[in-house]
């Protein structure tokens, strides 16, 4: 019995040092050490939303790793937001240079929308591309989650400029309602 465990052992070691399972050894090792290359540095930002028409502005910045002759900018946005973008599509970038592109997001109902801009280089030979994503979540008053201090503080001077228009629109009417009822009573009163 002690000699069937040494023989085992043995065959077991044989088999494991054999070439064909180094070789697959070295490929599972070579495959976890590949690094991730990227091509461009790409950062979405969320300005406050506009409390009068309920619309956020999106920059994506851009910074190119290659020299990319042809340099598209893609937004995949969901069917539940509207996008205003007056940008052109397709820039021209060297390695080093810096792009921003500004979209205008309208969200149609509440819920939570992942915005993704891509950015790829065409060349003649291969496509680089690179991507990040923006999260953003409406509530049913189509008002962005969580509010911004700055969200609530232009929501507050629009309050504020209400309020001190129609202020302005009451003291207006009573002038001239004043000034139109003397006038009123000038014409009415019958010459003697």
């Amino acid at each position: 019995m002690k000699k069937f465990k040494i023989i085992l052992t043995i065959i077991l070691f044989i088999l494991s040092c054999s070439p064909v399972s180094a070789q697959q050894n070295k490929q599972e090792l070579g495959e976890t050490n590949i690094k991730t290359v990227k091509y461009f540095e790409v950062q979405v930002d969320e300005n406050s939303q506009n409390p009068f028409t309920k619309t956020v502005t999106l920059t994506v910045t851009i910074k190119a790793l290659l020299d990319s002759p042809k340099t598209e900018i893609s937004w995949d946005i969901p069917s539940t937001l509207e996008a205003n973008l007056k940008s052109k599509r397709f820039y021209s970038l060297n390695e080093g240079d810096s792009l921003s592109q500004k979209i205008t997001i309208k969200p149609k109902t509440a819920g939570t929308n992942n915005i993704t801009a891509s950015v790829i280089s065409w060349q003649h030979d291969t496509n680089y591309t690179n991507s990040a994503t923006r999260t953003l979540t409406f509530d049913k008053n189509l008002e962005i989650v969580p509010k911004t201090s700055e969200y609530n503080t232009s929501v507050l001077i629009m309050y504020i400029g209400f309020l001190l228009l129609a202020g302005i629109m009451i003291f207006l009417i009573i002038k001239v309602v004043k000034k139109g009822t003397q006038k009123a009573k000038k014409w009415l009163t019958p010459p003697v």
